[in-house]
């Protein structure tokens, strides 16, 4: 027999569809919403992401930029960016306190945790602060290093970007898998079906997709623990540069 839709996921589909053309009828037709397929006749996924393609391209122009202006403001003013950057943490503690004193719930266990963490990093840079510009001071260093060597800085983003594409295309994998089965009508006798008798619905995978998903989740591990590697390779090669 075939599987069946449950009667009370039916009942829902129904009122969704009488809800839709009833809204429908009511706005002559201009607000109804395509389900599958866009006006160009197709997927609505593919036609939001073409739509929001540039925006996209405009993201990624705008973060590379700002990498770059990170990279020369930490070869020419390291120190400063440093303990300016260490210092926002404190700063953004207290400005969540005040957030929360506006609202009157500083003396509340999370207005006292969030003024004790404020507290607490401003003495450990009080604390640590020798260390810091010692920090500083290599961070410079590396950063003249990279300035000489800029295929390091394109060989790290590169690591990174192919990385977040071999995760992606596994996640797609295993989507795919995941998907390869149909619905099965099974008998049931659980609290489900009232104590009585009955049938249910339920997904079963194709018979290699179980296999087929744990060589991919292996995939992606091995593929994440070479990324590390090489990531550690390039920190190990500017250092090598530095010295």
């Amino acid at each position: 027999a075939a599987c069946k839709v449950p009667a009370r996921l039916e009942e829902l589909a129904l009122a969704a569809a009488a809800n839709a053309s009833s809204a429908n009828s009511t706005t002559g037709g201009d607000d109804s919403i395509p389900v599958d397929v866009s006006s160009s006749g197709g997927p609505v996924w593919a036609a939001r992401l073409l739509h929001r393609l540039p925006m996209l391209v405009c993201m990624a122009g705008g973060l590379a930029l700002a990498a770059a202006a990170w990279l020369r403001m930490l070869h020419s003013h390291a120190r400063i960016v440093v303990i300016t950057t260490l210092w926002l943490v404190p700063f953004g503690y207290g400005c969540a306190f005040t957030a929360l004193a506006i609202n009157g719930t500083a003396f509340s266990p999370l207005g006292a945790a969030t003024a004790a963490a404020s507290l607490v990093s401003i003495l450990l840079l009080l604390h640590f602060r020798e260390r810091l510009q010692l920090t500083a001071a290599l961070i410079e260093r590396a950063s003249a290093a990279l300035s000489a060597n800029p295929t390091l800085v394109g060989t790290s983003i590169g690591v990174v970007v192919g990385w977040l594409v071999l995760l992606a295309l596994h996640a797609a994998a295993i989507a795919a898998h995941a998907r390869a089965g149909s619905w099965v009508q099974v008998d049931s006798d659980g609290p489900a079906a009232g104590g009585r008798g009955g049938h249910e619905c339920e997904w079963r995978m194709a018979g290699g997709s179980h296999a087929a998903i744990t060589l991919t989740a292996l995939s992606a591990v091995w593929t994440t623990a070479v990324a590390s590697q090489l990531r550690v390779f390039v920190a190990a090669f500017v250092m090598a540069c530095w010295y």
